[in-house]
């Protein structure tokens, strides 16, 4: 069982195997079949996407994710306040 989003490197051999009574693989499903067959695309091929999350959206790890990244931009200084200290030392 895979975790929701992971990457899986199908070969050969996991195709084969996967495959069911009929000859099919589900790794051989394209986009439209996963929506006819789940009404939601399940895969990809290729890696996963760049800036993108790997939790699943309102799973316990993506909620601490959020909050995480929550807590450090509440962390970071405005704007304004990185450049008052240098700005006092500069007035006396």
């Amino acid at each position: 069982m895979l975790a929701h989003r992971q990457e899986l490197l199908v070969t050969p051999e996991l195709l084969e195997a996967g495959r069911n009574g009929r000859g099919e693989s589900v790794f051989e499903m394209d986009e439209a079949a996963q929506l006819d067959r789940w009404h939601e695309v399940k895969f990809r091929r290729g890696p996963w996407p760049e800036g993108r999350g790997r939790h699943e959206p309102g799973s316990l790890a993506w909620m601490e994710a959020r909050e995480a990244r929550r807590l450090d931009v509440d962390r970071r200084p405005a704007p304004g306040e990185r450049a008052a200290p240098s700005s006092r030392r500069r007035a006396r």
